[in-house]
């Protein structure tokens, strides 16, 4: 159950749009955080554990977040969270809160008290313009020929993210959160952007936590300088390939090839049963379903095999003429009209709307053989 679930979800956000790809990613991560854990973090003062409860959300900054976001970025750089020999991090936030408030992602207390918070940055010629010429030089060395494009890229064009800076409370500051709840959340932030066909690069100067990022699925960009960099380059890719399929195996802690062995074959739903009724008038149309593709039946074949079901007498079990009816009155007469159903089948709306479910589940049944 728990697999299929996470399948479910995988092909949602397959082909999910902005606004519904980060709930699946939140969903996704939220429900395997109750499976048995299959990352191994590196050792921080925070320890890393899970506090059984869904994963807070990020929401964009406000204007009282700034003083705080700074004292919360002087307790990361305390507890070894945040790096600051890259750049003079301060200001840099500074920087991203006056020029690009938009990019920054904050998670807040009950309160209203920021306790972590991370930057998603497009690369493009704007972004570039403002950043420290340490990181600039840092991602100029991996890019190689790629560099030059995203110096003249405008804003809204680029296909890449830069995570520049993010950090997380300690926990005795979080209330209910774990210092993991509160990282994960700004990963699925990031993650779910990504959802659409961008790349994420991030910069890393804790050699603690390279293993971590590679666990993840990140590639690390070879330097093409010949001293060893301080700063290391990570690339999470999904210009190309899925964002499900990376996502999958990794928190059902497989390979990819090991979970598409696996993967649960196709079950007919009372879902999939309820769409085919809709279209039960436009043979084309049932051609072209799941339904029909995985029964081996033709459009106009399925559709003789539900009007069979709708009508024959005595109606096959667990189908019976009550349900039979109130399937006829809702799918065969083009868009339900509720009142007049209920009112023809003298029954209140509620009655109606269970009748129909317990309906629809029999014929599912029924088609099952």
């Amino acid at each position: 159950m728990f697999e299929r679930t996470v399948h479910i979800l995988g092909a949602k956000l397959e082909n999910s749009t902005d606004g519904v790809a980060y709930d699946l990613s939140h969903n996704l991560v939220t429900l395997c955080t109750f499976a048995a854990p299959v990352l191994e973090f590196p050792e921080t003062t925070f320890p890393m554990k899970l506090s059984a409860r869904s994963l807070p959300r990020c929401e964009s900054v406000r204007e009282s977040d700034v003083l705080p976001l700074h004292h919360l970025l002087d307790t990361g750089i305390s507890a070894g969270v945040v790096d600051s020999r890259l750049a003079d991090v301060h200001a840099l936030l500074d920087d991203i809160l006056y020029i690009f408030p938009e990019s920054l992602q904050v998670v807040h207390r009950s309160d209203g008290r920021p306790i972590a918070f991370a930057t998603l940055l497009p690369m493009d010629a704007m972004s570039l313009a403002h950043l420290p010429a340490s990181i600039t030089a840092a991602l100029q060395d991996r890019l190689a020929d790629e560099w030059e494009l995203y110096q003249h890229m405008q804003h809204g064009e680029s296909d890449t993210t830069l995570s520049l800076l993010s950090c997380v409370a300690p926990e005795a500051e979080t209330e209910e959160y774990t210092f993991f709840d509160l990282l994960l959340a700004l990963k699925v932030t990031g993650w779910s952007e990504l959802a659409q066909g961008q790349r994420c690069l991030l910069l890393n100067t804790s050699p603690p936590v390279d293993m971590f990022y590679s666990q993840l699925g990140y590639r690390r960009l070879s330097s093409r300088a010949d001293h060893a960099s301080l700063v290391h380059v990570y690339a999470l890719d999904f210009r190309k390939e899925s964002i499900a399929k990376w996502l999958i195996p990794l928190l059902l802690g497989s390979s990819a090839d090991e979970v598409s062995a696996r993967k649960p074959t196709w079950a007919l739903t009372k879902e999939s049963v309820r769409d085919c009724l809709k279209n039960i008038h436009n043979a084309q149309k049932l051609d072209e379903s799941d339904v029909a593709k995985k029964l081996g039946r033709s459009g106009q074949q399925l559709q003789t095999e539900l009007r069979e079901a709708l009508f024959e007498s005595p109606p096959r079990a667990p189908l019976t003429e009550e349900f039979q009816m109130v399937l006829q009155k809702t799918y065969l007469h083009g868009k339900p009209n509720v009142v007049a159903i209920t009112n023809s089948l003298n029954v209140g709306r509620a009655t109606y709307y269970r009748r129909l479910d317990n309906a629809l589940s029999a014929l599912t049944n029924v088609l099952r053989g």
